[in-house]
């Protein structure tokens, strides 16, 4: 029942989200719409939290003590998450993509920037894991160990269930012509 009642929340705000852009021309297109799909991402990025929260919230169903006190650690631990990867996103807009591109095009970089980058992001990965571990130790404060396996089977699913849908997703916008398709080479 949980996941039938997940399934539909996802798939009503993927709907929600696919019919809610507005088309261009492609004259109209270029900045605008590569700010366009940045405030998207953002937008889709607070949706999934809210349905990942939801998702965990009732599927953990924890008393009113217990609950008060993991939200405020689950709270913290992804705020600081956050943080961490606008940090990283800033850095490769404002430092590898000057240009105003999405994506870091590796081959434009000189070999120190993409040592720069490299290094960035080793880091990034090296605070990320102490963040995990610092959420591990006050959640096994918390939870008891059952509940602490539950929950972390929970994230793990809830994110392979997002990574296929926005795979399903991307096949059908592929598929309707919508987007453009990668060519193998």
């Amino acid at each position: 029942m949980k996941k039938i009642m997940l399934s539909a929340i996802i798939i009503l705000a993927v709907a929600f989200q696919v019919q809610a852009q507005p088309k261009q021309s492609p004259q109209t297109q270029g900045n605008e719409n590569i700010v366009q799909n940045i405030d998207q991402e953002e937008t889709n990025c607070r949706n999934v939290s809210v349905l990942k929260r939801q998702y965990i919230q009732d599927s953990l169903q924890l008393d009113a003590v217990q609950a008060k006190k993991f939200w405020a650690v689950y709270d913290k631990y992804e705020q600081k998450e956050q943080d961490i990867h606008d940090e990283f996103h800033k850095f490769k807009k404002e430092q590898m993509s000057p240009n105003g591109q999405e994506r870091v095009q590796y081959k434009n970089l000189s070999d120190e920037q993409k040592v720069i980058f490299l290094e960035k992001k080793t880091r990034m990965k090296t605070e990320l894991s102490n963040i995990e571990q610092e959420l591990f130790l006050e959640l096994k404060q918390i939870l008891d160990p059952e509940t602490l396996v539950r929950f972390y089977q929970l994230e793990r699913n809830f994110r392979k269930e997002m990574v296929q849908k926005s795979r399903l997703e991307r096949k059908e916008k592929e598929n309707s012509g919508t987007i453009p398709t990668k060519r193998r080479r």
